[in-house]
């Protein structure tokens, strides 16, 4: 049985060098008009000096700057740069680039449509690789996401000056403006690395998730522990995130309630940490009812009756919560909150626990405690950052897809972009053989964090109008607290009343008359849109190209796009009933 293991980090931490850059631009042929399409100022801060280049040359100046051999090596950040500045350094890349023997990969965001990481290197006349030396360009929001005024103003940094977009752009302010930038964003990741380092201990990671990982490994992993590979493919098929549901269209006197750090809460409950032991059928009780020395992953049929059921179901992308008869596959946790109505046990595999991840939670929460003598708003924020997404870098993703522009040595499985063998562009994925993929404790500080908040919801009941992953909207009044995992008011002496269309599309008018609207992937979040929504009118807004559109079209330089978005009045979660929803029902068997 093959067996490897996740082992502590002990070599010396090696920093590597970085720089900041930043780029501004306009709207087309305007020279005042703001806007995303024509960059007409680079800079460039390497810690000591600055540098900045302007005009039609101004992105080939600053790539020829960046990718001189005293940067080799070095990680090269710009802020939200895979959703703006990267986008505007591919055309030049694909051409000009290309042509000075440059080469490039990007690694996408997730499914954000951004670029999380951008590789560059160089090849000879013949095309091989020169060395093993490249530069390595990264966003600084996917490490510490936050907007680099509040960052600064977080970290106690000297912040940046607002200039207006309107202004001209050969006003010499505009230099001083991206020095600043540039500058600003160089002085939050050094204190960043300051405080995850020396302040606690860690070790930074090019994202805010590599970063718990290489903490966690660093300090508070003490031996190694077996992997469980080959239970990962059953139970990456358990692993689900939060829920977000829509259970009343108009509702009045609402409280607005949310766990306290949900996901470290849980953090601190032993988790799944030893080698796997499989079981076919109804597993012995040493397994289901010895308290939490065991935890599980089964497959089984269960038929549910509930107005909230606890079970997630994954379905066409969606994480839904169904009634009816139901074959899936859970943490052990969640379906034993229904055992009665198991009506089929299938295979199921087990794993002794232990508390892995508790000595992290209850070393570092202390900070985030504002009575701390000595609290420190920056270090706070690190904590809250470091403890939220260490549980995700356990569920990460066994493949990587890169995108590339075509080449004669493309390897074997590359996919090209648009379908056709004349793609400019080609995806590549590789499998991730990370020695910290362990799917079992992701999918069960996901599954112990909705049983927090499941609980929460039945103690509602009816009067429950709407959930998302932590937090619940009611009329009923709940027990609250200031402790790790209990429920707090966010709005203590406010009520609202609400208007729920959808998951993570709602609007809440307060008491204090304060009005809060929710709308994802909406730019313009205010009432009045919200409105146009509820009455079943479009929503528009206009968007800079990602990287997706412009791998399609050969890495032309990126240009807007108009995102419409509209509503019609029915939950794809839950089915709507008057001014109530019900749950799905299925018919699996």
């Amino acid at each position: 049985m093959k067996t490897d293991y996740l082992t502590p980090l002990t070599a010396d931490i090696k920093r590597r060098p970085f720089a900041t850059f930043d780029l501004e631009s306009k709207d087309g042929d305007s020279k005042t008009v703001p806007g995303f399409t024509r960059v007409f100022l680079a800079g460039f801060y390497d810690g000591e000096s600055y540098e900045s280049f302007r005009g039609h040359d101004c992105i080939a100046d600053l790539m020829l700057c960046m990718l001189s051999t005293r940067y080799i090596g070095w990680h090269l950040y710009a802020h939200n740069g895979g959703r703006f500045d990267f986008l505007h350094l591919l055309p030049w890349l694909a051409t000009e680039g290309r042509s000075l023997g440059f080469r490039f990969c990007a690694i996408p965001a997730g499914k954000s449509g951004g670029i999380q990481i951008l590789d560059i290197w160089k090849v000879n006349k013949a095309g091989k690789r020169n060395g093993k030396g490249k530069w390595r360009l990264l966003d600084s929001i996917k490490l510490i996401p936050l907007a680099l005024a509040k960052a600064c103003k977080t970290f106690k940094l000297q912040g940046k000056e607002d200039l207006p977009l309107e202004t001209h752009e050969d006003s010499p302010r505009w230099e001083e403006y991206n020095a600043q930038d540039c500058k600003a964003l160089w002085s939050v990741l050094g204190r960043f690395h300051t405080m995850v380092e020396d302040n606690l201990g860690g070790e930074v990671g090019i994202t805010s998730p590599a970063t718990a990982m290489k903490t966690f490994r660093r300090k508070y992993l003490l031996h190694k522990i077996p992997r469980g590979e080959d239970a990962h493919e059953f139970v990456f098929s358990t692993y689900c995130g939060g829920r977000v549901e829509v259970f009343q269209r108009e509702a009045s006197d609402l409280s607005y309630y949310d766990i306290n750090s949900s996901y470290p809460a849980v953090m601190r409950e032993p988790m799944p940490c030893e080698e796997p032991i499989w079981w076919m059928g109804e597993p012995p009780k040493v397994f289901t009812e010895n308290g939490r020395e065991y935890v599980g992953f089964v497959e089984a049929d269960v038929e549910l009756n509930e107005y909230i059921p606890c079970l997630p179901v994954k379905r066409d992308s969606k994480l839904l919560f169904p009634t009816g008869r139901i074959s899936g596959r859970w943490d052990w946790a969640e379906l034993a909150l229904v055992k009665h109505c198991i009506k089929r046990w299938g295979k199921s595999v087990w794993f002794k626990s232990k508390p892995l991840l508790r000595g992290m939670v209850e070393d570092l929460y202390p900070y985030r405690d504002k009575s701390r003598q000595g609290y420190d708003e920056g270090l706070a924020y690190v904590v809250k950052l470091l403890l939220n997404s260490l549980y995700g870098k356990f569920g990460q993703s066994a493949v990587r897809r890169k995108v590339v522009p075509w080449d004669e040595n493309l390897p074997k499985g590359a996919v090209p972009v648009d379908g056709t063998p004349e793609s400019p562009a080609w995806y590549i994925d590789e499998e991730v053989t990370a020695p910290y993929i362990m799917p079992q404790i992701a999918a069960h500080v996901t599954a112990l964090a909705r049983i927090k908040l499941y609980r929460h919801m039945v103690q509602a009941g009816t009067n429950l109008a709407y959930c998302d992953t932590d937090s619940i909207i009611t009329s009923s009044q709940l027990e609250t607290s200031t402790a790790l995992g209990d429920l707090k008011n966010e709005y203590p002496g406010v009520t609202f009343s609400g208007t729920f269309l959808a998951p993570k599309l709602y609007m809440l008018r307060g008491s204090d008359l304060s009005i809060k609207v929710v709308a994802k992937g909406i730019r313009e979040r205010t009432e009045s849109t919200f409105n146009t929504l509820a009455n079943g009118g479009t929503v528009s807004s206009f968007e800079l190209e990602k990287l997706g559109k412009m791998a399609h079209s050969g890495f032309r330089p990126p240009q807007m796009f108009e995102l419409k978005k509209s509503l019609l009045f029915k939950s794809v979660k839950r089915t709507w009933d008057g001014n109530r929803t019900q749950p799905l029902k299925f018919e699996d068997w």
